[in-house]
């Protein structure tokens, strides 16, 4: 699910909860900002395998002008999600705070479409932004075409070249390119293991792996601009390294290829696509190695 997705979710729980007060939310909360009041948020730390992958505050925001306790109002809310196809999970949290797990039914459908290509190709951004003809030639000779061009689209205003030469995780273009060349190297082992990517996405159950799932969603809806493309794909290359690091996609030594495995595999193939087309969207190349 996209996040607008998961905000129509809360909403609905939301003003159902309320309605089983007798309390009609489009009298009480004329005009709310529901983006705002109940968007949520990605848990990545644990326990979030025990709280839920997502936490919105939500029942709190709205508690205190519908007149109801925030806590009270939370497990009305869980209660709600709970009955959703979509949530394996909910309960309330804290003062007024709801966290919920969703399914593997929404990671299905979005590693799935992912792999299969499915929907048009996105419109790329000006290859040579801020009205450079072509990209600055002394910073591309500074630093390579690819930071160049990616610098710029982060932010027209370049505050230190060396930087952006450096291999580095400090540097972002490195850390992106980087990143689409460590899912290049994952899919190149995975070939010579003969491990094919799998679809029992029901065993992709840490934290990591739904936070990943999560942010991959957003791709398809995500506004076509430099600087939004640029941050995205520098939050999705922190949740590609937080799966590397917690959730092998690879079996070690005499350890047996698992469904599991086979399941992390595509779900990298899925990030190692997106990171491409982020990429190509900026006109700026992917790496297969680094």
């Amino acid at each position: 699910m996209t996040s607008a997705e998961l905000t129509a979710l809360l909403r609905a729980a939301t003003t159902g909860a309320l309605a089983d007060r007798g309390i009609d939310a489009d009298v009480v909360l004329p005009g709310i900002d529901w983006a705002a009041a109940a968007a949520p948020r990605v848990i990545t730390r644990e326990p979030a395998a025990e709280r839920g992958c997502y936490a919105s505050a939500v029942a709190l925001k709205v508690a205190g002008v519908c007149r109801v306790p925030a806590a009270e109002l939370a497990e009305r809310v869980a209660a709600r999600l709970g009955e959703h196809p979509d949530v394996v999970g909910a309960e309330a949290a804290g003062a007024g705070f709801v966290n919920f797990r969703l399914g593997p039914a929404p990671r299905a459908a979005v590693i799935g479409k992912l792999l299969d290509g499915a929907g048009d190709p996105p419109e790329p951004v000006d290859p040579d932004p801020v009205g450079q003809e072509p990209v600055d030639q002394g910073l591309a000779d500074a630093v390579g075409v690819d930071a160049a061009r990616y610098a710029l689209h982060r932010s027209p205003v370049i505050t230190d070249t060396r930087l952006l030469a450096r291999y580095t995780e400090e540097n972002p273009v490195y850390r992106v390119r980087y990143t689409h060349a460590r899912l290049a190297a994952l899919a190149r082992h995975a070939q010579a293991l003969k491990i094919t990517p799998g679809d029992r996405f029901e065993l992709l159950g840490h934290p990591a792996e739904d936070a990943l799932t999560a942010a991959l969603a957003e791709f398809p809806v995500l506004a076509r601009t430099g600087p939004k493309i640029t941050r995205y794909l520098e939050r999705l290359a922190g949740l590609v390294a937080e799966f590397e690091r917690h959730c092998p996609a690879l079996p070690k030594g005499d350890e047996p290829t698992s469904e599991q495995h086979r399941a992390r595999v595509a779900l990298g193939a899925a990030a190692r696509r997106v990171m491409a087309d982020g990429l190509g969207l900026l006109g700026v190349s992917a790496p297969e190695r680094m």
